[in-house]
């Protein structure tokens, strides 16, 4: 199945009758998990199912829940066969964004998740240990960049001593590792929040993270 990139940018756009309503804003209900919508004329926002019945979240621990099955889905190797390469390169374009922003781990957003939930403590030990692989290969550059600075914290490992590019291979090659014990975690908090929320396909979640994220680009930009 390919993303739904018309419907989703006439969605935005056109929900006039069913989204802009100032009743709206969070939890009203609504037919189809997944589906799009807007409140507050502009507001993105999901029609959410799970316990309760279906509701529009638009912000709030719900929404950012469902943002993060987006981002996971972008992020874990195979999670996102549901979206073509294609389609989701043409959507990323629509959206101003590079065909490779939206596929890391949003961090921020997954720390908020899991918060103070002690089921997920693994996952946390986890990303703790990829941060730490993440520094020991900016302390490498550090270390053997010819030109390095705090701007431009990286080079090419061609540019390294015998001794500093046996040093990047080594940590990189830890950050992949410490990546992979990552992804089996990530996969079951991944299928909890699908199974929570009834998320059948993980197109809208992945739209919506998208085009947040775009948004805030923009903001940035502007700022």
């Amino acid at each position: 199945m390919s993303i739904r990139i018309i419907a989703f940018l006439f969605a935005l756009t056109m929900l006039t009758a069913c989204g802009q309503s100032p009743n709206s804003a969070t939890e009203e209900p609504c037919d189809k998990p997944g589906e799009l919508w807007t409140v507050n004329q502009d507001q993105i926002a999901i029609c959410v199912g799970g316990e309760g019945g279906n509701r529009i979240y638009s912000e709030g621990a719900v929404f950012d829940e469902v943002l993060l099955i987006g981002n996971l889905a972008l992020f874990i190797p195979g999670s996102d066969k549901e979206i073509s390469e294609q389609s989701l390169s043409s959507f990323k374009e629509s959206l101003g964004l590079k065909s490779y922003e939206g596929d890391n781990l949003d961090i921020e957003l997954l720390r908020k998740v899991i918060s103070g939930d002690a089921r997920w403590d693994e996952i946390r030990e986890a990303v703790a240990v990829i941060e730490l692989s993440e520094q020991k290969i900016t302390d490498v550059y550090r270390q053997w960049c010819p030109n390095f600075s705090e701007e431009e914290p990286f080079c090419l490992p061609k540019l390294m001593e015998e001794q500093g590019l046996n040093a990047f291979f080594l940590a990189d090659e830890a950050l992949s590792n410490a990546q992979e014990a990552l992804f089996p975690k990530l996969k079951v908090l991944e299928d909890v929040l699908k199974s929570k929320y009834l998320v059948k396909d993980v197109i809208s979640p992945a739209e919506v993270y998208l085009t947040l994220m775009a948004e805030k680009q923009k903001v940035l930009l502007q700022s």
